[in-house]
């Protein structure tokens, strides 16, 4: 729920929207209800009392007049509290327009302000707000209305409720308790007077619209989802889920991401080929490494076999007999060598093929 609206969305069999998420498909009815959200919802609901204070109507032979007594009464306000809204600012939102309205503001001050007194009737409070939602009344006046919900919320699962729900909740300490927990919480607010209203630990800059909102957001709930007190534990009320915020703007991006064609996903720096190619040189260079190090040390052994250091004090017959050996050796471990250097070899380009073959 925002300032200007409020949605609804959940997992049904032939929803009325298909979507696919991250590769799953789901069928999901989604309403979303114009005019509802917290801010446009108390537009409505002050314009809906402004009638009470027309005091006559005198129509003459070239005009007509109409005299305000310009102090309403507010049932979804504390006693002790009073603020005052323009007539253009009640009549001339996209969502109070009506031809009335209109014609109103063309033949009176926009300028003009009205007062509105709170007086901290919870009961009649609920009972205004009721009717301002009920689909009759509604549609008698206004286009966009909370029409029943097709199909119905299966209120059996469960719902995440955000933005002005968590607010609200968190404000009157009921994000986590139980239907009838929410109810007090929100009578009690509304039948205190300001001053009382002011000790709840409520930021003073909200605190005038959380008894309309309180009532408003019970009777959608309660009447129109259907949410009763044995599945009202089925409602969360959160901010955030896994450390995001939780938001319109989270899920448009989320969903939007699916809408990006494969062929569009960016092209990975180095391809598998590529990548068997560097594995394949990489065991090359090394086997020759190896090799050359061996090769290197085997030719110091052969120079001290062949007398080049002829320090060491031993017979002809004795170096004769350890360059045999040393040969044999060498032969030997050479021969071990280049087969090992032959099975790299193989190695590398199988492991070429198969990279190559996956990709």
């Amino acid at each position: 729920m925002g300032g200007a609206s409020t949605q609804i969305a959940f997992q049904a069999p032939n929803g009325s929207h298909h979507l696919k998420l991250y590769g799953q498909e789901y069928d999901v009815a989604s309403r979303s209800y114009l005019c509802f959200g917290v801010n446009e919802a108390m537009r409505r609901f002050l314009l809906d009392k402004t009638p009470n204070t027309l005091g006559a109507l005198d129509m003459g032979g070239a005009s007509t007049q109409i005299a305000f007594a310009g102090m309403v009464d507010s049932p979804c306000h504390n006693d002790g509290y009073t603020f005052s809204r323009s007539a253009y600012d009640l009549f001339g939102s996209p969502c109070t327009k009506t031809a009335e309205t209109i014609r109103w503001l063309q033949n009176n001050d926009a300028n003009m302000t009205f007062t509105f007194v709170g007086n901290s009737s919870g009961d009649e409070c609920y009972k205004a707000v009721s009717e301002m939602l009920d689909p009759a009344t509604c549609h008698a006046v206004y286009k966009e209305c909370v029409d029943p919900m097709v199909p119905a919320v299966p209120t059996q699962k469960k719902f995440v409720a955000f933005s002005a729900y968590y607010y609200l909740m968190k404000a009157i300490n009921s994000t986590d308790t139980s239907m009838e927990g929410f109810i007090n919480a929100s009578n009690t607010l509304c039948s205190s007077t300001w001053e009382q209203a002011l000790t709840m630990g409520i930021a003073k800059k909200y605190l005038p619209a959380y008894c309309f909102q309180s009532m408003y957001m019970r009777n959608l709930l309660l009447v129109k989802y259907g949410f009763a007190a044995d599945t009202w534990p089925n409602l969360a009320f959160l901010k955030t889920a896994r450390g995001f915020s939780v938001g319109w703007s989270l899920g448009f991006m989320i969903n939007a991401t699916n809408a990006i064609p494969e062929s569009a996903l960016p092209k990975p720096m180095i391809t598998g080929a590529a990548l068997g190619v560097m594995i394949f040189l990489c065991i090359v260079l090394f086997a020759i490494a190896a090799v050359a190090g061996y090769l290197a040390r085997l030719n110091r052994r052969s120079r001290k076999c062949l007398g080049i250091n002829r320090h060491v004090p031993k017979s002809e017959l004795e170096r004769e007999r350890d360059c045999f050996y040393f040969c044999c050796s060498c032969m030997f471990q050479t021969r071990v060598y280049a087969r090992l250097f032959g099975a790299l070899l193989i190695f590398g380009a199988y492991a070429q093929v198969d990279v190559i073959g996956v990709v």
